[in-house]
């Protein structure tokens, strides 16, 4: 360990690559299901859970995602990391966006990603998981948010996960 900390910092660039499902359950690394969803809703009112789909490749996920709809991961912990992708596994007939939101309170909403593309599979029939990378700017996310996902067409998604690879200034 000494020895790769030592060549690391002999090269002047530190990379920060977070390891995937290392950390307590709940932290923002982590590979979500939206199934898990607390709530969801439709031009910011809160409505029944949805049925689930499983597409070809046997993942479960929420289907029927349309415009104007939402759902909601309430008391989601970000802890105190930096973030600055997201990655979002989904399938539907065509390319749409989403917005991502931070909600502390009424009044303390910050906004991750606004109109991020979601790449789709291209059709209901062909519903292979499709990966969209969604870039968060480097922003620091400390605390317990409720993690919001707003949509702008139709889309089934099956897990996120958010990342934080970067190089700090040496």
């Amino acid at each position: 360990m000494k020895k790769i900390l030592s060549l690391i910092l002999a090269v002047g660039m530190i990379i920060c690559i977070i390891p995937v499902n290392v950390l307590a359950a709940g932290n923002p690394y982590e590979s979500v299901r939206f199934l898990t969803y607390d709530d969801e809703g439709k031009d910011g009112v809160i409505a029944a859970k949805r049925n689930d789909y499983i597409n070809n490749e046997g993942n479960l996920a929420i289907g029927g995602l349309g415009a104007g709809e939402f759902v909601v991961f309430k008391n989601f912990d970000f802890g105190g990391h930096a973030l600055n992708k997201l990655v979002i596994n989904g399938y539907g007939p065509n390319d749409t966006k989403i917005n991502v939101k931070l909600k502390k309170s009424e009044t303390n909403i910050v906004n991750l990603a606004t109109e991020a593309p979601i790449y789709t599979s291209g059709s209901w029939a062909n519903n292979v998981r499709k990966e969209s990378t969604i870039s968060l700017n480097n922003v620091v996310v400390d605390g317990i948010y409720d993690l919001i996902f707003e949509f702008y067409g139709a889309i089934n998604l099956i897990d996120f996960q958010f990342f934080c690879e970067y190089a700090p200034i040496a």
